[in-house]
């Protein structure tokens, strides 16, 4: 791999939620996945991630796990939770 060069890595296939419940009446099996939701998976399974970070637009409680950086909107609420003892 060179530097400034994009590689593809991962092809997820997409499913709307809306298309998922069409296919659930029908009787099929199939699990609805955000498009987070789907990536986050794919990092977990297939590579040695050590850290993760999003656009703005993905930063929410889903995606801020440990070792996850994200610029948060400047309307955004957080609140810190300690378990330390």
């Amino acid at each position: 791999m060179k530097t400034n060069e994009t590689y593809i890595v991962a092809i997820i296939p997409y499913i709307p939620q809306k298309v998922v419940e069409i296919l659930k009446e029908r009787g099929e099996k199939v699990e609805f996945k955000t498009k987070i939701q789907a990536y986050l998976e794919i990092l977990e399974k297939e590579f040695n991630v050590v850290g993760k970070v999003f656009d703005s637009w993905y930063v929410n409680s889903k995606t801020l796990l440990p070792n996850t950086l994200g610029e948060l909107k400047s309307n955004s609420r957080v609140a810190v939770v300690s378990s330390f003892r």
